[in-house]
């Protein structure tokens, strides 16, 4: 699945008028499955494991480090959401460059209450946290759903179907009011910022 049109989507699942609120800060274990089913009918399937830390801001930071079986880091890879700017990267520690995936007309919005908002919308629990189960849309297509935190609008699941590959992310390990080092919701220092494959959302009315 391409990685940078899940992004986008998880993005556009947030409605564009809603109260601003003050965000919790979150940290936690990111466990991504993906499964991709190739012409000639064979399966693979891949997981990674991540770090994931939100601000009191809302700004985001999922860092992957993959390791060889005896623990040796082969590559350290990130996705930064700068909710200042409001802007998306995907961070690139060895090549030392920060690539501009979307900018965005306005911040990723808080709600208060999102199962609340959505009272026509299938409720349940995950990890013991209530939440509403929001459909994820594609050009006017449902092509998965999303398991929300409505207290805290966290985004604890996700389960997305593309033609040919089915990815499932988790959350887990959760603490939340994390004390957390602000600066590394910034690209670092020495890095390069590359926009040549960046697009920029329209403004939603």
């Amino acid at each position: 699945m391409n990685a940078k049109r899940l992004s986008v989507l998880l993005l556009l699942l947030l409605p564009a008028l809603c109260a601003q609120a003050q965000w919790r800060s979150v940290h936690a274990t990111q466990t991504t499955t993906e499964t991709i089913t190739k012409p000639d009918g064979s399966v693979l399937s891949n997981r990674t494991t991540s770090e994931y830390t939100r601000s009191a801001s809302g700004s985001e930071l999922t860092v992957t480090t993959m390791r060889t079986p005896d623990g040796l880091v082969t590559k350290r890879i990130a996705k930064l959401y700068d909710a200042d700017a409001p802007a998306q990267y995907s961070l690139d520690y060895a090549a030392k460059t920060a690539y501009l995936i979307v900018r965005m007309p306005a911040p990723k919005p808080f709600e208060t209450n999102r199962i609340a908002r959505y009272p026509g919308l299938q409720q349940g629990t995950y990890a013991g946290i209530d939440c509403v189960l929001v459909p994820a849309m594609m050009e006017g297509k449902r092509i998965g759903t999303v398991w929300v935190d409505g207290k805290d609008s966290l985004e604890l699941k996700s389960d997305i179907t593309f033609p040919g590959s089915h990815t499932v992310t988790e959350l887990s390990n959760i603490t939340m009011d994390y004390k957390y080092d602000p600066t590394i919701f910034r690209i670092p220092a020495g890095f390069t910022v590359d926009t040549s494959t960046s697009r920029t959302l329209p403004v939603q009315k």
